[in-house]
């Protein structure tokens, strides 16, 4: 990585918009591409564009907030991500 350039941040209104924009612009500079979003809701908004980037071999990192706690899957709107991306992933850590 070239980290003498400056980072250019692609501002947008959704967590689905943002993954689906960093597998778009991935290939365009064939340099992997990162976006962050929110957690609980935000994370699950993700899942559609792991998956896209996936299938498509686009190297992608998203970052979401929050932490993983056992205890909190019965919450409201809470989901359990990492089994919901488990088939798309290459490499997830808490």
């Amino acid at each position: 990585m070239n980290f003498s350039r400056r980072v250019k941040p692609d501002f947008v209104r959704h967590e689905q918009a943002a993954v689906h924009a960093a597998d778009g612009y991935a290939p365009c500079d064939r340099q992997g591409r990162s976006c962050a979003g929110d957690f609980r809701t935000g994370r699950d908004n993700t899942v559609t564009g792991i998956a896209t980037a996936f299938m498509d071999s686009i190297p992608v990192i998203v970052l979401t907030g929050g932490s993983y706690a056992p205890h909190r899957e019965c919450a409201f709107q809470e989901a359990d991500i990492v089994g919901i991306t488990r088939p798309a992933q290459s490499t997830i850590t808490w």
